[in-house]
């Protein structure tokens, strides 16, 4: 998205519809829409850092989040279940069987790893907590918000998944033509889920800003 040059001298009648350079916070862009300034209410994109931070010390479920936010979160989030374990068969082939089978005699070692394995556990239900808030704020960057309408997409997730997990587990039987239809259901909103948090959010300000900037005329 490109600033227009700045064309202050020139009358609100004869201005064309469009960005224009924010005179006031440089940087910033204003949409003249055929009668007044209005900011881009848009998520601003933050780079993986700047998405950790903010996922990990703004606990708010107001406010917007950009494509960025979520997806450099979600990698970060990937990126704590995985490294640890990648790290351990690293180690394993290293020490090769002799060191596996004495690491596996070492009471000290098994509590070493049990501790990490808990450490890890509540580290990732923290991350799922951020990722949730985050993916909240997405959809407000979108301009969709509210109970009923959040509500629906988390049930479409967690209820195929919940039912698949616990016939797994055995806890119950699903029938077989069933459990299909069940997983056709959860490829279908898994893509969608993917598809709308990749979707651009609203240009300008929306209900969920937390800070609405004054219309500038």
């Amino acid at each position: 998205m490109t600033a227009a040059p700045d064309d202050s001298t020139r009358s609100a009648s004869t201005r064309l519809t469009g960005w224009y350079s924010d005179p006031q916070h440089l940087g910033r862009l204003l949409w003249w829409n055929g009668s007044a300034f209005e900011r881009c209410g848009r998520a601003a994109p933050l780079s993986f850092k700047e998405a950790v931070r903010k996922g990990l010390t703004d606990w708010s479920f107001r406010d917007r989040a950009s494509r960025s936010a979520y997806w450099y979160f979600w990698l970060f989030m990937m990126l704590v279940a995985v490294a640890p374990v990648v790290l351990l068969r690293i180690v394993f082939w290293f020490i090769g069987n002799e060191g596996r089978a004495w690491l596996a005699g070492s009471d000290a070692v098994r509590m070493v790893l049990m501790v990490a394995g808990w450490a890890q556990s509540a580290v990732l239900v923290l991350c799922s907590v951020v990722l949730f808030k985050t993916w909240v704020k997405r959809m407000h960057d979108r301009g969709i918000g509210g109970p009923v309408r959040l509500g629906v997409r988390v049930l479409a997730v967690v209820v195929p998944y919940t039912v698949l997990y616990l016939s797994m587990l055995g806890s119950f039987v699903v029938p077989r033509q069933f459990e299909t239809y069940l997983q056709i259901l959860l490829l279908a909103v898994t893509l969608w889920t993917v598809v709308e948090l990749s979707l651009p959010g609203q240009r300008l300000v929306n209900k969920y800003n937390v800070e609405v900037p004054t219309t500038l005329q």
